[in-house]
């Protein structure tokens, strides 16, 4: 929590640097917020573990599945597949198709005839 709050003070800073001096002292700092270092962002922190997809069958979302983030294209298709709502909706003559763009974005995977 206190790593939270010094990072939230030092980039409000800017913005209000009398309201964030205050603040940066009540934290127990001897040194004035100005003259701290910019907060890091961990890139560990920010890759995702799981990735929520949505499957559209003919530009209808139709179900969501949940895979790891490194699960291969051929995984996500027989997850998409497997969902009821999907294979009942258009029958077993679905084809999923790979939306590049969206895949890296690791939002949408579409399923069409």
């Amino acid at each position: 929590m206190q790593e939270l709050l010094e990072s939230v003070v030092l980039m409000l800073s800017p913005i209000v640097p009398h309201i964030c001096h205050r603040l940066w002292h009540a934290l127990g700092h001897a040194r004035a917020a100005v003259d701290e270092h910019w907060p890091v962002a961990d890139d560990t922190a920010l890759e995702a573990d799981s990735l929520e997809i949505v499957v559209q069958v003919n530009g209808k979302v139709r179900g969501r599945i949940s895979v790891a983030a490194s699960a291969p294209e051929e995984a996500i298709k027989a997850a998409a597949l497997a969902d009821d709502n999907v294979a009942t909706t258009h029958g077993r003559k679905t084809r999923p198709a790979r939306d590049r763009r969206a895949r890296q974005a690791g939002q949408y995977c579409r399923v069409g005839a």
